[in-house]
């Protein structure tokens, strides 16, 4: 059923990449109440020399299953969202989240696990920012046993778990299997994680 008071905005990692662009973010969501679930991306680049979280991520992965010093690039990562949300003037506190990460890279670090970590990490930011539920991806977006998406399995989940909450903020490009564990959608997926949300609420209008 469409919910003609209902929009889904997905937010790209351009727009999520500082606390300058949450703000600009904060003003298109409160021009419309109507836009009331929100998919966002990792940060992106700041300016043209600048590094994408997710790529930040890739190198720690690669770095830590080559036995390498994963550190450097790590807090560099660590610091990208803490110096977002002293831009915002609110407290972020990702302790946990940051110690979880550091701990899954000093032992069989999961590709999908550890490049999905920007989508998390910046939706939650974004939440505590916008005074919002967050809602984790992995109890939306359902994968099956061979890496695909189970669009059936995935819309039934976000009708169940959406339909009491009258806005969340939602990480893109990943979900999870039944089982739990962490899959990625290929580099963009976070557009598909949009519109999945969008069919899955019976929105009338999904801005990308």
């Amino acid at each position: 059923m469409t919910d003609k008071n209902l929009i889904v905005a997905k937010f790209g990692g351009s727009s999520m990449a500082s606390a300058e662009q949450f703000k600009k973010v904060k003003k298109i969501l409160d021009s419309n109440p109507a836009r009331r679930f929100v998919v966002v991306s990792a940060p992106g680049k700041r300016n043209d020399t600048d590094v994408k979280v997710t790529d930040m991520l890739i190198e720690c992965h690669r770095a830590a299953t080559r036995g390498e010093n994963f550190i450097p690039i790590f807090n560099a990562i660590c610091e990208r969202f803490n110096t977002i949300a002293e831009g915002l003037g609110i407290t972020f506190d990702a302790s946990y989240d940051f110690l979880n990460l550091k701990l899954h890279l000093s032992t069989y670090p999961d590709y999908n696990y550890v490049v999905s970590r920007g989508e998390y990490l910046n939706a939650r930011l974004l939440a505590t920012y916008l005074g919002l539920p967050f809602v984790d991806a992995k109890d939306l977006i359902i994968f099956d046993e061979n890496g695909h998406c189970d669009e059936p399995s995935t819309y039934l989940a976000i009708r169940e778990i959406l339909k009491d909450k009258p806005s969340a903020v939602i990480p893109g490009f990943y979900g999870a299997t039944r089982e739990g564990r962490i899959r990625t959608f290929s580099r963009g997926g976070s557009d598909l994680s949009g519109s999945l949300v969008a069919v899955g609420t019976g929105a009338t209008l999904y801005e990308n």
